[in-house]
């Protein structure tokens, strides 16, 4: 950041600090993302004076996609170093102060919706107060890799969620496993990552958050048949409780979407309480 002050008598303020922490976090952010987290004002002037500022600095530039369509903001490479010069360390609880691990994404990828929709969950579950913490999926993948001593198998081995986080309730704190599915895939693949997430002793419930009602019945049945069907399930000294929720719900209801299965519904607010 002292190379940066010294290039242009500029320095960032909290609030670009933060955008540029969103951004290495996911590896990109949208524009609709960066206003819900940080803009209180309902006009968007502000909001897109600072991301601006930012940009005009060489910090972040655009994310384009198919037909040159804008899709939102990654880091450049000095907004990589200033961000990792904030955050020497590279790793934290994600409170404003503490570092970050890093992600760069350095090209448009075909999963960019499944991704988008991944920064807002991540946005709306960390300004809930019972989380305390949140990782995005590279972060879980580095630190299972290391618990485990092994790299994520397609197979068998550990599952790698798309975001694992912790909310401290009255009992105890619990460890959350985050999915998110957006669309149709496959009965084996199905099957293959229920099996995973089920028997996993790396957290203790799963979070599924589907595209839509149709998705969610579909996975509901396939949760029935790997428990009834799955020697590695059936027997399994552990099975770890699935809970669904639709994406629209949870983007806009946030706290007080319910979430449902195992017999039960809460929301997220009635779980931290």
């Amino acid at each position: 950041m002292e190379q940066v002050r010294r290039e242009t008598g500029w320095r960032p303020t909290a609030r670009d600090q933060a955008i540029l922490r969103q951004m290495g976090e996911h590896g990109f952010s949208s524009a609709k993302w960066i206003r819900e987290c940080f803009s209180k004002e309902k006009s968007n002037c502000n909001h897109y004076r600072r991301l601006s500022i930012l940009r005009k600095k060489g910090l972040i530039e655009n994310l384009v996609g198919d037909a040159g369509t804008k899709l939102g903001y990654r880091l450049t490479k000095k907004g990589l170093a200033l961000l990792r010069s904030l955050n020497p360390q590279g790793q934290g609880d994600h409170s404003p102060d503490q570092g970050v691990e890093i992600e760069y994404r350095a090209a448009y990828r075909t999963t960019y919706n499944h991704d988008d929709d991944l920064v807002g969950l991540g946005t709306v579950f960390r300004m809930f107060p019972g989380v305390v913490e949140y990782w995005p999926e590279h972060l879980v993948r580095q630190r299972l890799s290391l618990k485990h001593g092994y790299k994520e198998r397609k197979r068998d081995g550990f599952k790698v969620p798309d975001a694992l986080f912790a909310v401290q309730t009255k009992q105890r704190l619990l460890r959350i496993a985050l999915e998110l599915e957006v669309a149709l895939k496959a009965r084996a693949y199905y099957r293959r990552i229920l099996r995973q997430l089920a028997t996993s002793s790396d957290f203790d419930m799963v979070f599924v958050i589907v595209k839509d009602s149709k998705m969610l019945d579909r996975l509901e049945k396939e949760l029935t048949w790997v428990r009834a069907n799955d020697p590695g399930v059936k027997f399994a000294k552990r099975d770890n409780g699935f809970y669904f929720a639709l994406l629209a719900d949870v983007l806009n209801e946030k706290g007080n979407a319910k979430f449902r299965g195992e017999g039960t519904a809460f929301t997220l607010a009635e779980l931290a309480t």
